[in-house]
């Protein structure tokens, strides 16, 4: 057994980012919906930032929103270049740092419904519910041994891989599409002569 956030499979991250020049893409836990984030568009710079702009993505972290029902989920990796150089999350994160070879295993725990039920029964607040870093310790998983997580990550890396550079796909062609759509619509590009 361990508890998220205890230091042995992985410990809670705290809040601050490094400065940064130019702008950043900041990430509020509206713009998540389960694993997948959908806004990618809200610039920040270093001066007009938002306070809740205050989470940086490091490496083998795990983040998941705090609030109660919200169901909101990100993964960084060592190849995920784009999170780690461009984006800044909210504070309504709760990031935690894992141990290598404990990543894969703790993110599929925490893609569970049963990690969002354990994590609603500990929300607590009277305007806004939500679970505290304290509580986020209070949570319990098993760890398996070395050799079960060595044959765990080898199939389990390589698919989390795909489905990173998948939406990095996905972005990418809809960003095209949002800036194709328009000039077709208005006649700016004209595909009548195209033969398929």
């Amino acid at each position: 057994m361990d508890y998220l956030g205890s230091g042995k499979s992985c410990f809670i991250l705290g809040s601050g980012i490094d400065d940064f020049l130019d702008s950043k893409i900041y990430i509020a836990t509206a713009d998540v919906v389960d694993s997948t984030i959908i806004n990618h568009d809200t610039l920040i710079s270093m001066k007009d930032k938002p306070s809740r702009a205050n989470m940086q993505p490091v490496p083998k972290s795990i983040w998941f929103a705090k609030m109660i029902d919200s169901r909101k989920l990100i993964i960084v990796d060592d190849y995920s270049d784009d999170l780690l150089e461009n984006y800044v999350f909210s504070t309504g994160f709760c990031g935690i740092k894992c141990v290598e070879k404990y990543f894969y295993y703790i993110w599929s725990f925490i893609l569970t419904d049963e990690f969002e039920t354990i994590k609603n029964n500990y929300c607590t607040g009277t305007t806004m519910m939500a679970i505290n870093n304290k509580d986020v310790k209070k949570i319990k998983f098993v760890l398996p041994d070395d050799e079960t997580l060595i044959k765990f990550n080898k199939i389990a890396n390589p698919i989390f891989e795909k489905i990173y550079y998948n939406n990095l796909e996905i972005i990418k062609l809809t960003r095209i599409r949002d800036a194709l759509l328009p000039k077709l619509m208005s006649g700016e590009i004209d595909v009548s002569n195209i033969k398929i």
